[in-house]
This record gives C-alpha cells, sequence and structure tokens, in this order.
C-alpha cells in the first residue's frame, strides 16, 4: 500500500500543534488571551484531525490489505501497544511528582484547576486506573465506575482509547457496508450505542464517530479521485466549499480547513499536479515529524512537566511570559528527541513484531472478515 506523504506530514504537525497547545496551557494562557494566535492553545483541535485521518487510514489499510479479523487486530494493538505501554508505565511511576507540581503552579486557571482534580483522582485510585489503561478502553469506563478514568495518568491518552475502540470495529463496519442487511444491522446498533453517550464521555469511540465518517468518506472520494476531470481550481474550490459546509454543522472549523486543504493536496499529488502543501509535506523533516508523531504525542506530556519543574525549581521570580518562553524551547526539541529515540528503540521493532505475529497467523486464518473489493 502506497504511503500518502501529505498525511503522513500532517500526521507531525498535529503532534506539534497538540505540545505547543499543551505548553501554552500549562503556562497559564488561554486561546481568548492569544488574539489570532488562539488556536494555537486549543490542543484538542488537531485531536479531531488525528481521529478523521485515522478513519482514512484504516478504511485505506483494510480496502487493500486483504487478511482476516484477528492478524488485522493484532498488527494495530503491536502498532499502539509498545509505546503507549511505556508511556503508561513512566506517568503511573511519576504520578505524584506530576501532581506536586500542578499544586505548586504559580498560575492557577480552569484547566489548571481540572487537571489538578483529574491529577487527584489519578494518585488517589493509581492501582485500578493503570489496570484499566492495560486494556487500552479505559475510554468506556463511565465517572460512576472509576472517576476520570479517560484522562487519568496519562491525560491525552483518551484518543489512544478512542483508536483502539475504532480499530475493533472497523473491519466489521468495512464488511456491513457492503453487505446491505448487515448494514441495517450496523445501523440499529449504532443508534443503541448513541444513547451511551449521555453516561460515556468523549473517549467514547461513537462520540467521535463525525470525524471518523468525514475519514472515511474523503477515502473512498480519494480512491475514487481518478475518475474525476481533475484541475486544480476545481479541488480547491471543492475543498473550500466542503470545508465551510461542515464547518458549519461543527464547531472547529479551522480543523476541518487544514483537514481540506491537505485532502485536496493528497488527490493533486496522486495525478502528479504540483502544489505548494504537497511540496512542503514532502520535505524530509515533514516527513521525519510524521513518522515520530505518535511517540511526540504520547510522550511530551512527560518531558513538560519534567522541564516546568526545573524552571520553577530553579527560578524563583519567573514570570508567566519567562516560564511559556522556557518551557516552548526546551520541551519542543527535547520532546522530539526523545521521540526520535522512543520510535527507533519501542515503536519500529514493535511494528515489525507485528508484523511477524500477523504473518504468522495467515495461512491458520478463516474466512477473511474483510474481502476484495
Amino acid at each position: 500500500m502506497k504511503r500518502i506523504h501529505e498525511f503522513e506530514a500532517l500526521r507531525g504537525v498535529l503532534a506539534l500543534w497538540v505540545v505547543v497547545g499543551h505548553v501554552l496551557k500549562h503556562s497559564g494562557y488561554s486561546a481568548g488571551m492569544l488574539g489570532p494566535f488562539g488556536l494555537l492553545a486549543e490542543p484538542g483541535w488537531p485531536v479531531d484531525l488525528f481521529i478523521i485521518l485515522s478513519g482514512f487510514v484504516i478504511f485505506n489499510l483494510i480496502d487493500h490489505k486483504h487478511e482476516g479479523y484477528v492478524p488485522f487486530i493484532v498488527r494495530r494493538f503491536f502498532r499502539l501497544y509498545p509505546v503507549y505501554l511505556t508511556a503508561i508505565v513512566a506517568s503511573a511511576i511519576f504520578a505524584g511528582t506530576y501532581l506536586d507540581w500542578l499544586q505548586g503552579f504559580p498560575w492557577k486557571t480552569p484547566f489548571i484547576e481540572g487537571t489538578i482534580r483529574v491529577a487527584q483522582e489519578t494518585d488517589a485510585s493509581l492501582v485500578p486506573q493503570f489496570l484499566v489503561h492495560l486494556t487500552m478502553l479505559h475510554g468506556l469506563v463511565p465517572d460512576s465506575i472509576l472517576t476520570a478514568s479517560q484522562y487519568a495518568i496519562i491525560g491525552q491518552a483518551w484518543s489512544i482509547s478512542v483508536e483502539w475502540q475504532f480499530y475493533l470495529v472497523a473491519p466489521l463496519l468495512y464488511f456491513a457496508l457492503r453487505n446491505r442487511p448487515l448494514l441495517l444491522i450496523a445501523i440499529v446498533l449504532g443508534i443503541v450505542a448513541l444513547h451511551s453517550r449521555y453516561w460515556l464521555g468523549e473517549g467514547f469511540a461513537v462520540n467521535q464517530a463525525g470525524y471518523f465518517l468525514i475519514g472515511i468518506v474523503c477515502y473512498f472520494a480519494y480512491k475514487h479521485s481518478d475518475r474525476w476531470p481533475l484541475d486544480p481550481v476545481h479541488v480547491w474550490l471543492g475543498v473550500a466549499v466542503a470545508a465551510m459546509a461542515l464547518a458549519f454543522f461543527l464547531t472547529k472549523p479551522v480543523s476541518l480547513v487544514l483537514w481540506f486543504a491537505v485532502f485536496g493536496a493528497a488527490v493533486l499529488g496522486k495525478r502528479e499536479k504540483r502544489n505548494p502543501i504537497s511540496a512542503l509535506f514532502n520535505m524530509a523533516p515533514m516527513q521525519m515529524l510524521g513518522r515520530i508523531s505518535y511517540s511526540i504525542y504520547l510522550c511530551h506530556i512527560l518531558v513538560m512537566a519534567g522541564v516546568s519543574l526545573t524552571i520553577l525549581r530553579t527560578m524563583s521570580h519567573v514570570t508567566q511570559l519567562e516560564h511559556m518562553a522556557l518551557l516552548m524551547a526546551f520541551t519542543v526539541p527535547l520532546t522530539i528527541a526523545l521521540s526520535a529515540l522512543t520510535f527507533r528503540f519501542i515503536e519500529k521493532p514493535g511494528m515489525n513484531l507485528g508484523q511477524r505475529v500477523a504473518k504468522a497467523m495467515r495461512p491458520k486464518s478463516l474466512r477473511p472478515v474483510v474481502e476484495s473489493a
């Protein structure tokens, strides 16, 4: 399956956006304080794009790699779990230090206070929180059973739970889309699942279904784009109309504009039509950031907490602006360096192991869940 370079680089851009957003949030800055740059302090927005991208990539993978359900799940498990396990173990070890850092923070904002409450819940119920996180299904645990399980230990891992839930059902959904009786059953189950959104939070994959759906629809549009009478003007016009239409119904228009801009560039790139986004995103540094983006996403909070704690302990009268500038200057490069190491020594070996295990299982698999289109 050919890698789409525009989307590979987009991962890196989104991961850095999350890092910058958390640095700003943990320095006491909110979107409203930053004027036209306020979107940088919205780390949740790029996560929505990660979910859209996941819908696209997973259906692309299923459509091209015709394998049984179990080998598919095995490969996706080994794609996520090695770095994820490393991150949650490290975060659990330093949970007490993390709470002390937050409680000693000189700038108390609603975001910081909310983060402190989650850290307190984590510290008070660390063992059950850790055990639930080992399953990657912590997003399904309601607060009535285990408070703040979606965000405990490692806050950004709520979206990893969403990803894992999607992986578990994506092959079945793909198969249902090609069989009308099964599609009707899937719609009924979807309606039932929607009722659960009232007692499960954003870590429940159904609550992110709109973003997954955008990615899935875009995949099929990309797949059949060879049939379009393309010229760049028509593509960018279509991108603009789609982005504005969806932005009208959803609450994060900047995310959607960025997605459709990169999607349009990918469609043009597929037809070997030059465009500035493809030219930028095909550059080696952008591709490198994309490859290590998963590690960046999971590791940056640990790096940021360590850097901030060092700043606050060594500079007794640091101002809010100085803290933000120093935190940004050290967190970004240190996170990239650490992520390059975890990619090489943890993430990549894990993916290779998953490929070998899945390959060994294929001859023993029963009739594939996903058949040739």
